[in-house]
């Protein structure tokens, strides 16, 4: 079913083909949306650890404040094509978006190649904290990573 979706998802929508990270309740328009919970902006139902897709397929992946999972790990490197990019954003506060140490990157699949201000890309919808209250996010940072050869 999944590869449906996405060929579906491949053929309507144009590249970059972007997957969405724990999309939770604030899904990335254009993207395939994300999450271990079942809401009703979630594309599909999935661990991040263990995600329904082919090999090498998205262009770009996105994970904006994620939440009890690390977004820089090889499951999403293996979705990802060469040289595919991972944005991920998150408040200082957040140990899930803290960008990793080159090592721990390399380790995912990664290089860690650009960390700054949240990028525009992820500047959408609102920002929620775990309790459901609205997440200060004028502190925000990405941190950009690329999968390694």
């Amino acid at each position: 079913m999944e590869r449906a979706i996405l060929y579906l998802y491949s053929s309507v929508i144009s590249s970059p083909l972007s997957l969405n990270l724990g999309s939770g309740r604030n899904p990335m328009t254009g993207a395939v949306n994300v999450d271990i919970r079942k809401n009703t902006k979630t594309d599909i139902v999935a661990d991040a650890d263990a995600l329904p897709f082919i090999s090498e397929i998205f262009d770009e992946a996105h994970a904006i404040n994620p939440y009890g999972f690390n977004p820089v790990n090889p499951e999403t490197a293996r979705v990802l094509k060469p040289d595919g990019s991972l944005k991920v954003t998150g408040t200082a506060k957040n140990p899930f978006s803290a960008p990793l140490s080159p090592s721990q990157a390399g380790e995912a699949g990664f290089k860690l190649t650009e960390t700054g201000a949240m990028q525009r890309v992820h500047q959408f919808g609102v920002q929620r904290t775990t309790s459901g209250g609205v997440l200060n996010t004028s502190a925000s940072g990405t941190t950009v990573y690329r999968k390694l050869p």
